[in-house]
């Protein structure tokens, strides 16, 4: 694959990475945005597999009583083991899958459009976006999905091109059971997503196929398998009942609310553990109107010059099938007012964080490709300009200042 890539191109992957990293470093404490009370409670579980102490079930659901596969646990403990079990280590795990994340992002974006500015273009974004930047900086179950989300979607693109059909069925199945022990959302889409893949028969099933993925699953899940079935299917029966609550349910309007700061997140952070506007102060929102007051001459010198345009990124019928589904099965388990949820934080949404900042690179590659380059690279500039200052106030507010981490 590096061999296809033109070398300056892939100068620029690598130092891009190298900038990744450097933003994504978290102080020895690892204090930030998140809920700093949460690392002593984690660590002492991981801590607890170097001394054989194996957990059957995972991290509590902020509703009822329902806890995730332990999978999270066993995921962050090698990071944590080698570090002696440091405060920051599990912020190093979740940069790690951060980095791995935009890795993956580039050569997927590759493998689907074989276009190098294209795929610099996505994991630029990714790599600045304050969104991703303060994710990476804690460690926490639901960080990993953006990673494992990219796999499974990756994985299910090649069945239904056939390509390697055994081997992504292996990587399907590994990401769906990992994935599904991070978060409810995931818990609940991922397999509406293969059920409505099978029912329209994109998917051709065999038997190996079949036993791989149950096999797959029957291992990355036996200790929380071992749990419920000697504990009477406790986590089950709760799952059940956060579903069927709706009385305390968060109104279809708020959470449209929480759907739309989801896709303006990777520009500005609204979400509740880092709402830049109300931070910030009104000073960022001028910042914002000042920068969004050039767009009208951007786009009047563009129609002026008239850049050549170049080829149009275009989607094989596959492709667009699985980002529909992608877009389409989360979007609509987030806006049904199901569930016993006060709010939607953040977390709710990481299975849609991939695919958001494709959809950014690809509008923003779109419109270079006809024509409007000044615009585009304004775009870019706006882009960093919001990043730059969202990460010094970042800095100043939850890692000069530890107690705003603490909630």
């Amino acid at each position: 694959m590096f061999q296809a890539i033109n070398k300056k191109i892939l100068a620029l992957f690598f130092l891009l990475l190298i900038i990744g990293v450097f933003l994504r470093l978290p102080d020895y404490f690892g204090h930030s945005s998140y809920a700093f009370n949460e690392l002593g409670r984690d660590m002492k579980v991981i801590q607890g597999i170097a001394h054989g102490d194996f957990p059957m079930y995972g991290t509590r659901s902020s509703i009822n009583d329902f806890h995730f596969g332990p999978i999270y646990y066993y995921l962050y403990f090698p990071v944590s083991f080698l570090f002696n079990f440091a405060p920051f280590s599990l912020a190093i795990t979740s940069l790690v899958f951060s980095i791995l994340t935009i890795i993956l992002a580039f050569f997927i974006s590759k493998m689907w459009w074989k276009n190098d500015y294209l795929s610099i273009l996505l994991i630029f974004l990714m790599i600045f976006s304050t969104a991703d930047i303060q994710f990476a900086k804690y460690g926490s179950n639901p960080n990993l999905i953006p990673f494992f989300t990219l796999l499974f979607f990756f994985g299910l693109n090649n069945l239904l091109n056939r390509h390697k059909y055994l081997l992504n069925v292996f990587i399907m199945s590994v990401s769906f059971a990992i994935a599904t022990q991070l978060h409810a959302v995931c818990l609940v889409c991922l397999p509406i997503i293969l059920f409505v893949l099978i029912i329209t028969k994109k998917i051709k099933l065999n038997l190996k196929a079949i036993l791989i993925f149950i096999f797959t699953n029957l291992v990355l899940y036996s200790p929380y398998l071992f749990y419920e079935l000697t504990n009477n299917f406790y986590n089950l029966k709760q799952l059940l009942l956060v579903a069927g609550g709706t009385e305390y349910s968060v109104s279809i309007f708020s959470r449209l609310v929480y759907y739309i700061g989801f896709w303006l997140s990777p520009i500005i952070s609204t979400n509740s553990f880092f709402d830049a506007p109300a931070l910030i102060g009104n000073n960022f929102i001028y910042l914002i109107i000042i920068l969004m007051l050039f767009f009208s001459p951007a786009i009047h010198l563009d129609k002026k010059i008239k850049f050549s345009k170049t080829k149009a990124i275009l989607f094989d019928q596959n492709l667009k099938y699985i980002f529909k589904l992608w877009l389409l099965v989360p979007s609509i388990v987030l806006l049904l007012p199901i569930g016993n949820i006060v709010a939607l934080h953040p977390y709710y949404f990481f299975i849609l964080s991939p695919l958001a900042f494709f959809i950014y690179s690809l509008a923003i590659y779109r419109l270079w490709g006809r024509g409007f380059c000044i615009t585009a690279s304004y775009l870019l500039l706006f882009f960093l300009v919001l990043q730059a200052t969202q990460l010094f106030y970042y800095q100043k507010i939850f890692i000069d200042n530890p107690l705003w981490g603490i909630k």
